[in-house]
């Protein structure tokens, strides 16, 4: 149950920056540098095989030391935020709600949001695509692949595109476009 609300979470509000992902082997293999600014705007898609069109959101995140903020801002405004290796959730009311997840889970997400490609071999295979700047992700634990068919994560020169295959057809697409925010926008 827990495996399917973490990948259910990072389906809706997944964001990667790559702190640590600097030092590993697979982005030296990619050739991806991280930008300075560790924020940015994005259009997350939603598919599923019984609508005609997809789900589309839009914000920002912002990643600092110690700090993680997903801003949706349409078609709702909601805010996830991880801090200190506990995860927040806003509620209906504003109110930011720690989600009861272990630490080992806020582990396994915030290794997603970061890219941290040594802490997620834990977790899956991973393959660099021949001929493409993306590394797939196949889960090795059945209940993960229950959830999570496959994920895969590419970019040009940093990481530009997440996208996750679930079960029943359903796809999520992430962009992420790395920019300054505006006043007031974290």
């Amino acid at each position: 149950m827990f495996v399917r609300f973490l990948f259910l979470l990072l389906g809706s509000l997944i964001m990667v920056s790559g702190v640590y992902a600097e030092s590993s082997a697979m982005s030296s293999a990619l050739g991806w540098k991280w930008p300075a600014l560790q924020q940015g705007r994005f259009v997350q898609s939603k598919s599923f095989a019984n609508l005609p069109k997809p789900f589309t959101t839009r914000g920002y995140f912002l990643r600092q030391p110690g700090e993680f903020i997903w801003q949706t801002q349409q078609p709702v405004s909601q805010r996830m935020e991880i801090r200190d290796q506990r995860l927040f959730v806003e509620q209906g009311d504003g109110e930011l709600v720690e989600q009861p997840l272990g630490a080992s889970q806020v582990g396994l997400l915030e290794a997603m949001i970061t890219a941290d490609f040594l802490q997620l071999e834990a977790y899956f295979q991973l393959e660099i695509m021949p001929g493409e700047k993306c590394v797939e992700l196949t889960p090795i634990d059945k209940e993960l692949s229950d959830v999570v068919q496959q994920a895969t994560l590419c970019g040009e020169h940093h990481l530009e595109r997440i996208v996750l295959e679930h079960q029943e057809q359903m796809r999520t697409t992430i962009d992420l476009e790395w920019t300054a925010l505006e006043a007031g926008e974290s």
